[in-house]
């Protein structure tokens, strides 16, 4: 339950130490990031249009907290006293995003002013991203490959000029298969 305070502080990190960044990347330490199409999309897709106020991920919409204890997911089981809302509010599935550099600057600052949530995408995509009104998210799911998929990326039924980030609770053994194709 230390995520939260733990990608809090790397955007505080990224905030203060890296300030002629254009974008920032958080992303889990099991996911493969395919840098050279990362690189070229943020260069050539994304960059020419000169994005501001913007994190591009995989958006979940009206998620609602797990609330029975007893289910199979109860480690991401929240109490009412913990969150009280019906639905999260918007936000990125935490394994990887990509965002502005002026949106990290503003979510590290919106961070500091919200209620401590332990889910640390809720809090840090969804209700520190709520006090930015300006805010766009950008869907990047079509980019993305669950690691059950990694030997049909490896035989080529995936293309590789489309897929960004693969992962998600991914083996050592199966990133590095990849850092080798």
């Amino acid at each position: 339950k230390n995520m939260t305070y733990k990608s809090t502080m790397s955007l505080k990190f990224a905030v203060y130490n890296c300030p002629t960044a254009k974008f920032i990347l958080k992303c889990d330490d099991d996911v493969f990031v395919n840098i050279p199409l990362l690189h070229s999309f943020l260069k050539n897709d994304i960059k020419p249009l000169n994005p501001t106020n913007s994190i591009l991920c995989d958006i979940h919409h009206q998620a609602k907290p797990i609330r029975n204890i007893s289910a199979a997911e109860n480690t991401w089981y929240v109490s009412y006293q913990e969150y009280s809302r019906e639905y999260y509010p918007t936000y990125c599935s935490g394994w990887y995003a990509i965002m502005t550099f002026d949106t990290a600057v503003k979510l590290y600052k919106g961070a500091q002013n919200t209620t401590f949530f332990w889910i640390e995408d809720v809090f840090l995509t969804g209700l520190s991203a709520e006090k930015i009104p300006e805010l766009h998210y950008v869907d990047l799911g079509e980019y993305k490959m669950g690691e059950k998929n990694v030997s049909r990326y490896i035989k080529g039924e995936y293309s590789k000029f489309t897929t960004l980030f693969v992962g998600e609770n991914m083996w050592p053994a199966y990133i590095e298969s990849l850092c080798n194709y």
